[in-house]
This record gives structure tokens, C-alpha cells and sequence, in this order.
């Protein structure tokens, strides 16, 4: 095997292992943002754990965000969606990078 083509299979394994990371963190703070979402409608029970679940499998979970917010007329702004998205998404990567 040549040089090149360890790098090549180094690069290839890193990228797998980046974007399995990426994928985890998603996931947590996906999962996190939709028990922050269920506390500002308060909803609780099984009505909670189901639009916690169906959040998550949204395409777009900001724009889902804003139109339940919306239409439960809770004052949540765009910035206040993104802050918490991005607060979460960061504490979620460390964890998963830290192996936690």
C-alpha cells in the first residue's frame, strides 16, 4: 500500500467517524430541543413523548417550531429557537465527543 493511499483510507476513515458524531449530536439535541419545546406548550404524558417523537422526525424542526409556537400563541421568537438550538447542539457535540 503507497503512502497515498494510506492517507486516502485515514481521510476516508475520519470522515465516517465525523459525520457518525455529527449524526449522534443531532440526534441528542434533537431530542433535547423537543423536551424544551413540550415545556413552553406544556404539554405532559403521552401527549409530551408523542410530540417529542414526531418533532424529531421533522425536516425542518425550526420552521415546525414556529408554527406550533404560533398557533398555541406562545411568544417565542425565531432568535430565541435558534439560541436554544444552537446552545443545545453544542452541549450535545461535547458530549458525544467526550464519549458521554
Amino acid at each position: 500500500m503507497t503512502t497515498f493511499d494510506t492517507r486516502e483510507k485515514a481521510f476516508e476513515t475520519k470522515f465516517v467517524h465525523d459525520a457518525n458524531l455529527k449524526f449522534l449530536a443531532n440526534a441528542r439535541r434533537d431530542k433535547r430541543l423537543g423536551a424544551w419545546a413540550v415545556g413552553k406548550l406544556g404539554l405532559t404524558g403521552p401527549a409530551a413523548a408523542d410530540y417529542a417523537k414526531a418533532l424529531r422526525l421533522q425536516p425542518d424542526i425550526v420552521a415546525k417550531l414556529k408554527f406550533d409556537f404560533a398557533a398555541w400563541s406562545i411568544p417565542v421568537s425565531d432568535n430565541e429557537i435558534r439560541s436554544k438550538m444552537d446552545e443545545l447542539d453544542a452541549q450535545a457535540f461535547n458530549e458525544v465527543t467526550s464519549g458521554l
